[in-house]
């Protein structure tokens, strides 16, 4: 076998436990697991970034459908461990659910990390012999594969090939910017570098590029649907659809 061809198998065999340890290559969830979540995180970092009108957005989703379990976690300045935030109270204050169980009030501005955490499935009690035979042994033929994966990461993070990572910024950006109009961007993240207008058959729509420093990692490429012109979708990838016949360049 050439290098080259150990190379792709590598890439691949990487890519393979990337999509198993993602829960992509399978339906069934792993029977060592009694339950699924669903979380996103913000670090200090990120927030940073984030203007009042998104940071609010995301805020008060803890109150937008209690009926799903969606608890909207927060770590902030002089605040004990991290609390649960029950709403959004003025336009400065939040009032969460410390360790203690009191509720407090805590300025927005001084939160430093915030964490979603939603309840997504149950596995059912008590499973057959012959199920849990079956899911370890899937397991198992995957196995011989992790320590490459470990190997390879790094060389996937810097290839732009960790769909994990990539996933959850984008779905990051889209809470932070979704919904917002072509004047709420330029009033709160400023102008953009370029921008695009695409055409195809699911409608007209423009591209918004910005720098890395205006926005989320997710949210370099902000996607407008000409119909509202609302942000209706992010992208990480600023190039992509540069060279697309259906994409043009407008000036700002």
């Amino acid at each position: 076998m050439s290098r080259q061809d150990q190379s792709n198998w590598i890439i691949v065999s990487a890519l393979a436990v990337v999509i198993l340890l993602s829960g992509c290559a399978t339906t069934k969830t792993p029977y060592w697991k009694n339950t699924s979540y669903g979380t996103w995180e913000f670090n200090s970092a990120e927030i940073k970034k984030l203007p009042d009108i998104s940071l609010r957005k995301i805020l008060s989703l803890a109150s937008v459908n209690p009926g799903e379990k969606v608890q909207i976690l927060v770590r902030a300045q002089n605040l004990d461990g991290i609390a649960e935030v029950k709403q959004i109270a003025g336009s400065e204050d939040v009032i969460v659910t410390d360790l203690q169980g009191q509720e407090v009030r805590v300025k927005i501005a001084q939160i430093t990390e915030i964490q979603s955490r939603r309840q997504i499935r149950v596995m059912p009690k008590g499973k057959t012999t012959d199920e849990a035979a079956e899911e370890a042994a899937e397991a198992l033929t995957y196995a011989p594969l992790i320590p490459i994966a470990i190997a390879t990461w790094p060389f996937l993070r810097a290839s732009g090939l960790d769909e994990g990572k990539n996933a959850d910024d984008k779905e990051k950006a889209l809470i932070a910017y979704g919904g917002m109009s072509k004047e709420e961007l330029i009033k709160h993240l400023g102008d953009p570098m370029e921008k695009y207008y695409c055409k195809d058959n699911y409608g007209d729509e423009e591209v918004w590029i910005y720098n890395k420093d205006q926005v989320l990692r997710g949210g370099r490429a902000l996607f407008i649907r000409s119909a509202d012109e609302m942000v209706y979708y992010t992208s990480h990838n600023t190039t992509f659809f540069k060279n697309s016949k259906n994409c043009s360049k407008l000036k700002k």
